[in-house]
């Protein structure tokens, strides 16, 4: 009799499982589908080739990319970035470069670490950086001993530790319902089955509830975080302020001079009716604009200046740095326009006294 299975405890059996998997859902309450941005910068490498140091590090980025959780910067258009910035890779394991990379990339997240060697043995120490908080969200450390190649197979590890984790791709085994024959013990037992999964379910059940109650009290205390305002750092104002101020002491060559000099030539010798003296002075203005933006070129920082502020932190360097490029442009901007209708307007006076308007 024991062989057969009664039919009421396979109904007990379905009740347990879905008492347990109540807290499924509100486990889940946590995630997102968002994908975060990051930049996996190149692993320094201690008594390992370059060669080596590249390899690992393109694996490192491969397994954060097929995690599908975060939006992993391409290496070459990394690489572009950096190098059109000025920044050096190579040694960068501090806190303070990671937060600069990631300024300048402009990611949430920077993965930087180190791969050593010491005798037979490696040493791998790997950490994901938030770039806004400049705090270190998780570390991983790991040591091995055996060939380096094997590496490569840690490497997808270190990326799942570092993403809080990887799927869980176990599916429950399938059943097949067979024909039973019941009898009195069974109904008996049954019923007994019956009482205790309902005990079980209803512990099951109010388990989900105190879950869902601790869930629902961490989700208000972060969004409590969310919403309240964070201090601003004093360098990202003080950055600000002094970025435009020197940008006003920023001079360059006579340059601007041809924002006046081509309208006023053109429209001083055309020799047309009033109409086309006019619409010939507005595209010599256009005209001369664009030529003066051409020899200005874009605004670069001078290595003076870059100098002056290389002992400040790193926030307060890249908040000047933008502040003083916008108004060099915004003062290159006034200047032309200012240049072009004076040009202009010289350029009719004279056409006006040669009889040309």
């Amino acid at each position: 009799m024991m062989t057969r299975i009664p039919v009421l405890l396979m109904l007990c059996a379905s009740l347990v499982a879905q008492g347990e998997d109540e807290k499924a859902p509100v486990q889940r309450l946590s995630g997102s589908t968002e994908k975060l941005p990051i930049a996996v910068l190149a692993l320094e490498g201690k008594g390992i080739s370059p060669n080596e140091v590249e390899i690992l590090t393109e694996r490192l980025r491969s397994a954060l990319v097929r995690n599908g959780r975060y939006q992993v910067v391409e290496r070459s258009q990394m690489e572009a970035v950096l190098e059109e910035q000025g920044f050096q890779q190579a040694g960068c394991t501090t806190n303070e470069c990671l937060v600069q990379a990631g300024l300048i990339l402009g990611v949430m997240q920077m993965v930087g670490g180190t791969v050593g060697r010491l005798g037979n043995s490696y040493a791998i120490d790997i950490r994901l950086f938030d770039v806004e908080s400049t705090q270190i969200v998780k570390a991983v450390s790991r040591n091995y001993q055996g060939e380096i190649d094997q590496l490569l197979n840690i490497m997808p590890e270190i990326a799942e530790q570092l993403a809080g984790g990887g799927k869980d791709l176990s599916e429950p085994a399938e059943t097949q319902p067979s024909q039973v024959l019941l009898t009195g013990e069974d109904l008996r037992m049954g019923i007994n089955a019956i009482g205790e999964a309902l005990t079980v379910a209803g512990q099951a059940v109010g388990k989900s509830f105190a879950v869902a109650g601790e869930t629902m009290d961490s989700t208000a205390k972060t969004m409590k975080r969310f919403f309240t305002p964070r201090p601003k750092n004093p360098d990202i104002e003080r950055g600000w302020r002094q970025g435009k101020l020197d940008a006003h002491d920023y001079q360059r060559k006579f340059t601007w001079l041809v924002a006046p000099f081509i309208p006023a030539i053109i429209t001083a010798t055309a020799d047309i009716n009033r109409e086309g003296i006019i619409i010939t002075s507005l595209l010599s203005g256009w005209l001369a604009k664009k030529t003066y933006a051409m020899l200005e070129g874009e605004p670069v920082l001078p290595s003076k200046l870059a100098e002056k502020i290389r002992e400040e932190s790193v926030i307060y360097q890249e908040n000047y740095r933008r502040a003083w490029v916008k108004e060099v442009k915004t003062l290159r901007s006034k200047r032309g326009n200012t240049g072009c209708i004076l040009g202009v307007t010289v350029g009719l006076l004279i056409s006006s006294r040669l009889g040309n308007f």
